[in-house]
């Protein structure tokens, strides 16, 4: 795994540990990358809990990317995470505490 890929899932592990219950649900995959991609068949992945129970997520991307570091979708997640936290973080700075 590259180092830029190894900071992308620190940064989110630490994002959603931090994470108050009170937000809306995290959807992964909610918009494919492409049709060959992703599919909609069963929707996106949602995660309807917050809190340090989310930070598992984390624990299985890494496990599957060590073994795919090129998986395209498994790097989305790992965006798709990201950009979830700094959206939460822009409706309200004080709740969800993004350095």
């Amino acid at each position: 795994m590259d180092s830029l890929l190894k900071r992308k899932l620190d940064t989110l592990k630490h994002y959603l540990a931090d994470l108050p219950d009170t937000l809306p649900p995290l959807n992964l995959g909610s918009q494919p990358i492409t049709s060959n991609y992703c599919t909609q068949h069963n929707g996106p992945i949602v995660f309807t809990e917050c809190g340090p129970e989310l930070v598992n997520v984390v624990k299985v991307l890494n496990t599957y990317l060590l073994k795919d570091p090129t998986s395209a979708i498994l790097q989305k997640w790992v965006d798709d995470g990201t950009d979830w936290v700094d959206e939460q973080h822009e409706l309200d700075p004080a709740a969800v505490g993004v350095e």
